[in-house]
């Protein structure tokens, strides 16, 4: 892994790559991993100048991916991440961490390489107050306009004999069914990119991975689904969020609760891919 500071806009930043897949990191404010994708090519994340007055401050929002938790509460959930962060180095990983005091917590993401074209990014949430916490580790990344979401349909029973249902749509109040940027086939849903209303899906899915297509380009996270366990948003582990500037592919956490001083955690495996064949859409 090699690391290299950089200025961009007059904010500073930290580079990582392992030959292959580079990934830059904000010093001034996070943790945020602002650009990814493969080194010397396109950024696949997108950023973003839009901000949000709250009771606590200016929140911008960046762009790039972004550790939340859910689930969403004003003006909670929006809490100013303006302010440098932590970096820590090992021999083949990097840590970014920062605390939040108003919230009584601190947010950390660990990356390590664990292939030429596969990141794994834990993302954890520690309890830093003195009253247990229940909630959510959402990890939001904002992608590059012009593409779309793909997620994957469950194909497996909930029973021996197949009369338990075995998938949902979530909508919120914001959502339009008969939205034509939502493609839905027997194996996937699809969510372009776009619009002048925003739209937001999330969906249970047990098959582990999400995916954004951008021209040729495939973002995939993986991550690990627990069916005896609850997730927020009417048991939602993947979301999908489209407006005009970008689209968020977002995964969840189980609710968990937090003892006092104690952590949980949410991996996602980044995988990147090039030269892939554009899926059909109907």
């Amino acid at each position: 892994m090699t690391i290299k500071e950089i200025t961009l806009k007059k904010q500073n930043y930290l580079t990582i790559t392992n030959g292959t897949i580079e990934l830059t990191l904000s010093k001034d404010y996070g943790p945020r991993i602002i650009r990814a994708g493969f080194e010397n090519d396109i950024n696949l994340f997108e950023e973003v100048n839009i901000s949000r007055k709250t009771p606590y401050g200016i929140w911008k929002i960046y762009g790039g991916h972004r550790l939340w938790i859910a689930p969403e509460k004003f003006p909670e959930t929006y809490m100013p991440d303006n302010e440098p962060v932590n970096i820590k180095n090992a021999k083949d990983s990097i840590t970014i961490s920062a605390q939040v005091k108003k919230l009584n917590i601190v947010k950390e993401i660990k990356l390590k390489f664990i292939h030429k074209n596969k990141i794994e990014v834990k993302q954890s949430i520690k309890n830093n107050g003195r009253k247990n916490m229940q909630l959510s580790i959402w990890g939001l990344s904002v992608m590059r306009k012009g593409g779309f979401a793909i997620i994957p349909q469950n194909k497996k029973k909930e029973d021996k004999e197949g009369m338990l249902p075995n998938r949902n749509i979530i909508l919120w109040p914001y959502s339009d069914i008969t939205d034509k940027r939502l493609k839905l086939s027997n194996k996937y849903i699809f969510v372009k990119q776009g619009g002048k209303k925003p739209f937001k899906i999330g969906q249970r899915v047990p098959d582990n991975w999400a995916a954004y297509y951008y021209k040729g380009y495939m973002f995939i996270k993986h991550f690990k689904f627990n069916p005896n366990e609850t997730y927020p948003d009417f048991n939602s582990n993947v979301e999908i969020y489209s407006c005009d500037k970008f689209l968020e592919l977002e995964t969840l956490s189980p609710l968990y609760t937090i003892k006092p001083g104690k952590s949980v955690s949410q991996t996602e495996i980044w995988e990147f891919k090039k030269g892939v064949k554009q899926p059909t859409l109907l």
